[in-house]
């Protein structure tokens, strides 16, 4: 078995080393001066393994490590008596990881290669790497509770204690999963589409972050007690996950094309291109007055209503609803009122957070390649300067339409709200709240579709592909969620804010129009 887990790492790091690669030759002047032969460079393949091997721990503790800062974020935030508060949120969080993390079950490249291509014991594969993982969490997640543990007053016991639990937590939910094959052959592969694992999960997070919010959790011996309850669970699922008979059964259930999409897309990737496919609307009857191309993007739209305007509309009401519960309570109590108004005189750049989060621009490029493009682009007259330049200028009409939905209620409910809560004495308040929200919408618009038209990151199996793609809209989030701790006037912010939207929309549209006719293609 160790011989197997050597040969599965060593095939992991490897596809990991040409990914790299390819991610390296995917910028943009790069590919010009790195040949494809690469690939066969025994120098370039062992700085990639050992750059593999860094991201095998990298991983194994940064994820850990972002966990507890969020959890020990929350518990000073929510709390007064931080140990009990952490315990609380570890004992549900570590559920919802099970329920929705199950390793034994997940579909990779790596596992189709190395037990459906290169015919790999399936037991010993999956065995041999479910332990390793475990291993690894434990390992992570136990050294984080020690040294960021005992800063919020947990003894060394209790610090030991998480790891023993979320391993046990884990080998549980595994040996259920088991159980339950057996009984039906049947392998869910993304527990993220599962409706009850789902909606239990949501369950657990309430029950994580609700009662510590009002001053209420479990007892601190509770993590405790649980752990010694499945203590002969965890023993008993160890020895039937090491005497599973049926691996290789589920390995060619789970590792199917459909699931893989014989990419390198992720489960995720495939349900949410089924989900777009699913959100068409086939209606022999959809028609548009429009002509040309003007046609077949508000064909499009209408089409895709459901992915695009319904969720746009819906995002609109929540908005309004909030909106209105935070105007009532202006009304009604008076530290509210002074602590509303304060926030709408220096908060702004909290507001570009919230529209980086309501925006529509990344989906609507989705659906736009995975329904459309990705077929259209095989045509010679769709890569046409003419075709491509015409289209980009009614897809932006369209996408800034839609984001303008939620953004007006936005646009309009600020000022409202800032008024109603007490006003300013400076006017110029209420119209930069308003024209900054509206900028805001037309440039997330602008920059998601000025990306896809630029840096197109799909190829013609639909894998995402694009690296520069990938790392701008990385820094895109990066900067609007750092835009959360802010603190700077409304009316200075809101100026420099609108300045700077105008400014990148026009670049942006400049460059489309430049560049565009050469960059919008298939990969």
């Amino acid at each position: 078995m160790l011989r197997t887990f050597l040969l599965s790492f060593r095939l992991r790091n490897t596809y990991r080393a040409n990914g790299f690669i390819y991610s390296i030759r995917s910028l943009p002047l790069i590919h010009k001066i790195l040949p494809s032969r690469l690939y066969a460079s025994r120098g370039l393949k062992k700085l990639a393994n050992a750059i593999g091997i860094l991201a095998e721990i990298f991983t194994a503790l940064f994820g850990k490590l972002i966990y507890f800062l969020i959890l020990l974020f929350l518990v000073q935030k929510m709390s007064t008596d931080p140990s009990s508060a952490l315990l609380h949120m570890l004992f549900f969080t570590t559920m919802i990881g099970g329920l929705l993390n199950t390793s034994i079950f997940e579909p990779s490249r790596d596992r189709y290669y190395g037990i459906i291509l290169l015919h790999m014991k399936a037991s010993e594969y999956v065995i041999s790497n479910f332990f390793y993982t475990l291993l690894k969490t434990m390992v992570g997640m136990g050294l984080f509770a020690l040294l960021l543990g005992q800063a919020m007053q947990l003894t060394c016991m209790q610090c030991l204690l998480i790891p023993l639990y979320i391993a046990e937590v884990k080998l549980t939910v595994t040996l259920f999963e088991l159980k339950k094959f057996s009984r039906d052959h049947r392998i869910q592969a993304s527990n993220l589409n599962n409706f009850i694992r789902s909606a239990s999960a949501l369950v657990l997070l309430a029950a994580a972050l609700l009662p510590p919010y009002f001053g209420w959790t479990i007892p601190t011996y509770s993590m405790a007690a649980a752990s010694a309850i499945l203590i002969p669970f965890s023993i008993y699922a160890i020895f039937y996950i090491l005497r599973f008979p049926s691996y290789a059964m589920i390995c060619r259930k789970m590792l199917t094309p459909e699931n893989l999409m014989m990419t390198d897309a992720s489960s995720m990737e495939k349900i949410q291109q089924t989900s777009l496919q699913k959100s068409i609307k086939l209606d022999s009857k959809e028609t548009s007055s429009k002509k040309g191309y003007a046609y077949f993007n508000d064909l499009f739209v209408k089409r895709h209503r459901k992915l695009l305007l319904n969720s746009a509309e819906r995002i609109a009401v929540i908005l309004l609803l909030v909106l209105a519960a935070a105007i009532i309570s202006t009304l009604f109590f008076a530290d509210v009122r002074y602590h509303l108004n304060q926030m709408m005189l220096t908060s702004l750049p909290y507001m570009v957070f919230i529209m980086y989060l309501i925006n529509r621009g990344e989906t609507v490029t989705q659906a736009m390649f995975m329904n459309c493009d990705h077929s259209m682009l095989t045509y010679r007259f769709y890569r046409q300067p003419k075709a491509v330049l015409t289209l980009f200028r009614y897809r932006l009409i369209s996408l800034i339409k839609i984001n303008l939905i939620p953004a007006s209620v936005l646009a309009i409910g600020l000022p409202v709200l800032l008024w109603i809560s007490g006003g300013t004495e400076q006017a110029g308040n209420y119209i930069v709240l308003f024209i900054s929200i509206l900028l805001m919408a037309v440039f997330f618009s602008v920059h998601y579709l000025v990306l896809y038209y630029l840096l197109q990151p799909y190829n013609i199996e639909l894998e995402s592909k694009g690296t520069m793609y990938t790392v701008i809209k990385s820094l895109t989030w990066l900067v609007c969620y750092f835009a959360i701790s802010q603190k700077v006037s409304t009316l200075f912010f809101g100026i420099l804010l609108s300045v700077f939207c105008v400014l990148y929309i026009l670049l942006a549209c400049i460059l489309v129009y430049r560049y565009a006719p050469r960059t919008f293609k298939l990969r």
